[in-house]
């Protein structure tokens, strides 16, 4: 009889809801389910971003925004961190508390390349949120906002983080792997 060879490899899959969008907030909604989610944010960022938020109607739309226009970007945005530690923004900048309820796409997105860079999921999105403050003081328009960046949505674009331990345990191994029109949009811009 042959043997049962047990696997090192674990692996899951959970769905992501996708509420953009949604009508309806009954009983039964879906979109009343999600959790919330929240954002620190410094003080000196308040203005900009309560203005962002009233031009796009929420900061569910806002980030969904900023991932979309900024993504062919992420490659060349944060230098890679040399120690496992995760880097959360500087204390004593007055954080103030933004709950809202993304879609789970987008904070899976957002949390997957806090993780990549080493940052909190806030530091990335306060770093994000410098990028575009930048770009519309200087051009009147957001940054990195191109003509491909609407051609990315829906095309079956995927992102994956690998992340192992290796045998030494002394370093840990990130990959970043990505599929579709994304990752070809990457590699036209670097």
């Amino acid at each position: 009889m042959g043997k049962i060879k047990k696997s090192n490899f674990l692996s899951h899959i959970r769905p992501l809801s996708n509420n953009r969008g949604s009508k309806g907030i009954g009983k039964n909604s879906k979109s009343k389910r999600v959790s919330t989610s929240d954002l620190l944010i410094p003080k000196r960022h308040l203005k900009s971003l309560q203005r962002k938020i009233l031009k796009f109607g929420s900061l569910k739309k806002f980030l969904h925004f900023l991932l979309l226009t900024n993504r062919s970007k992420f490659r060349s945005l944060c230098i890679i961190p040399k120690n496992e530690k995760t880097l959360y923004q500087s204390i004593n900048q007055d954080l103030v508390r933004f709950s809202f309820r993304p879609d789970s796409a987008d904070w899976a997105e957002l949390r997957v390349l806090a993780r990549y860079y080493g940052l909190s999921i806030c530091n990335l999105f306060v770093i994000l949120l410098e990028i575009g403050e930048e770009g519309s003081s200087s051009s009147g328009s957001p940054p990195f906002l191109s003509y491909k960046a609407k051609s990315l949505e829906g095309k079956g674009n995927e992102m994956a983080l690998i992340q192992r331990i290796l045998p030494s345990r002394r370093y840990i191994s990130f990959s970043l792997f990505l599929r579709g029109s994304l990752s070809r949009k990457f590699a036209s811009d670097s």
